[in-house]
């Protein structure tokens, strides 16, 4: 008896090494490594097949939601040159407003910095 042929898959292409999405990857599994709590966003919205929109997170939302050592922290990733939209930076206000800290990262090396000040 012969095996039937495997499902083709298709293979995620990985993200540019200055992709946000990589950037994005990177500090998070480093967040993980040091005993964070983080919760990754996807905030927008799909569109369904029966032509339906589904909003994805309210506008503006940080990428990322992370409890360290008793801190909330909101972390929108950038790509090195890109800023924060005025929705963006405006939730960021809201939670440093609310005693927590939000700010923009470019790389790792930020995360490092303002976590670990």
């Amino acid at each position: 008896m012969s095996h039937p042929r495997p499902i083709p898959t298709k293979r995620k292409a990985k993200p540019a090494a200055d992709s946000e999405a990589a950037i994005q990857k990177h500090i998070i599994n480093y967040l993980i490594r040091i005993g964070a709590v983080v919760l990754r966003t996807n905030s927008g919205q799909i569109a369904t097949a029966a032509g339906h929109t589904i909003r994805l997170g309210a506008a503006g939302t940080s990428d990322l939601t992370v409890l360290y050592r008793g801190v909330w922290y909101s972390i929108e990733v950038k790509k090195p040159g890109n800023v924060a939209t005025a929705l963006q930076s405006a939730y960021l206000d809201r939670i440093n407003a609310a005693g927590g800290v939000g700010f923009v990262a470019t790389s790792l090396d930020a995360i490092m910095e303002r976590i670990h000040q």
